[in-house]
């Protein structure tokens, strides 16, 4: 299972754009979400930040699943596509999701720095 996960804050391009425009804005999101399941890219949920989260600062966030790297690559691509990135500061990250012992193995065997 690839995953990516993004969080992002709306910035003062967004908060300048009146609700229609941003609702018009919204109804591309939305169809573009559309576009890419048939690229096997899904959205799992979003969600509002919680305030007991720790390490991030941002408003939202989103889980993806991407099916490979290629998808996730196809979804930030169609992120940077849709102006995204000039009405959100994002954050994301991605990769293979597995059982947690492959991930703590790789981290006893790390080198010291």
């Amino acid at each position: 299972m690839y995953l990516m996960i993004e969080a992002w804050t709306p910035k003062p391009a967004w908060l300048a754009l009146t609700e229609a425009e941003r609702a018009d804005y919204v109804t591309g999101v939305g169809e573009g979400v559309a576009a890419l399941a048939a690229q096997g890219v899904s959205p799992l949920g979003w969600g509002l930040v919680d305030e007991a989260s720790r390490g991030i600062d941002h408003t939202a966030f989103a889980v993806w699943e991407c099916g490979s790297r290629e998808g996730c690559d196809a979804l930030r691509a169609a992120i940077a596509a849709a102006g995204w990135y000039d009405y959100f500061d994002q954050v994301d990250f991605g990769g293979e999701a597995g059982p947690p012992d492959a991930v703590l193995r790789h981290h006893i065997a790390l080198a010291a720095a």
